[in-house]
């Protein structure tokens, strides 16, 4: 947590904000291969694992699109998250996924553009027409996670998912 420190700039010297963050380090058992964070092929399908929400509190975009620092942190459910990670890691362990990204800092477009620009892939998506695109796109609350799946494993995702009743929305195509 940054406390009490300075940032020096050329208006002089200013505080920074406070920066608590949180990492988690783990281990894979057995002869599990780590799940890339980066899409794979062209074709494959595009998912958003979690609750979307209509809200950029805390976000980057807020703080510097909208020049508003001191917004609310991003939304968190600790109940949806812990269902959502025991799920993941099954349908990870299951070989479902291509591919697995955060949506954390820089919201949903900075994941698919992380997922993207490691092979330099394209993809197209569709935003929900029930939440403002800037929302969508840029909010940062917590409990989501990109993932994609090729085509032939598609019903197999879905069919788990609303099994264990894991919310996801499909976004579009890699």
């Amino acid at each position: 947590i940054s406390f009490g420190n300075d940032q020096i700039t050329k208006k002089g010297a200013r505080p920074i904000l406070p920066t608590p963050l949180v990492s988690v380090l783990g281990t894979l058992s057995g002869n599990q291969e780590p799940l890339a964070g980066a899409f794979a092929a062209d074709g494959h399908l595009i998912y958003m694992i979690g609750t979307p929400l209509n809200d950029v509190n805390g976000s980057l975009y807020a703080k510097v699109i909208h020049n508003n620092p001191t917004t609310m942190a991003p939304a968190i459910d600790l109940d949806e998250e812990y269902h959502i990670q025991q799920h993941l890691g099954k349908i990870v362990r299951k070989g479902l996924l291509n591919s697995a990204q955060v949506i954390g800092e820089g919201g949903l477009m900075i994941a698919l553009l992380k997922a993207a620009l490691p092979e330099r892939c394209g993809f197209e998506i569709e935003t929900d027409p029930n939440f403002r695109k800037d929302t969508y796109l840029f909010g940062e609350h917590q409990s989501r996670v990109l993932v994609s799946v090729q085509a032939e494993r598609e019903d197999e995702l879905i069919n788990y998912l609303n099994a264990q009743n894991v919310p996801f929305t499909m976004l579009g195509e890699v």
